[in-house]
């Protein structure tokens, strides 16, 4: 995966948009940093861009290196796992894992 591209992304729950019409490429070997106040929907932005939660509207697009591009709605959940791995910021619910251990939680769908 090259790139990850939002195209006027709205995020939320049901009946609450977060955020709406979120535009971005977010580039393989840069750093991209996501701050803002508490309740702003960073964890809703993350939880969307890595398939857990579903686009109110808008798409998320994965681009490969020749351009081919896999829209994340459309990917099944062994796909996606295999393409996508995050780590939120929600306690495990098991403990003494060694840190390769809970990253590689990221992956558990695979």
């Amino acid at each position: 995966m090259k790139e990850i591209v939002l195209r006027h992304l709205s995020i939320g729950y049901r009946h609450k948009v977060v955020a709406k019409d979120l535009s971005a490429v977010l580039r393989s070997g840069e750093l991209t940093c996501l701050i803002g106040r508490n309740g702003l929907g960073k964890s809703t932005l993350l939880r969307t861009l890595s398939g857990f939660l579903r686009p109110l509207d808008g798409d998320v697009v994965l681009r490969g290196d020749t351009g081919e591009e896999l829209s994340l709605n459309r990917l099944g959940k062994e796909r996606l796992a295999r393409l996508v791995s995050v780590v939120l910021t929600e306690r495990a619910g098991v403990r003494l894992l060694s840190v390769e251990e809970l990253v590689a939680m990221g992956r558990m769908p695979y």
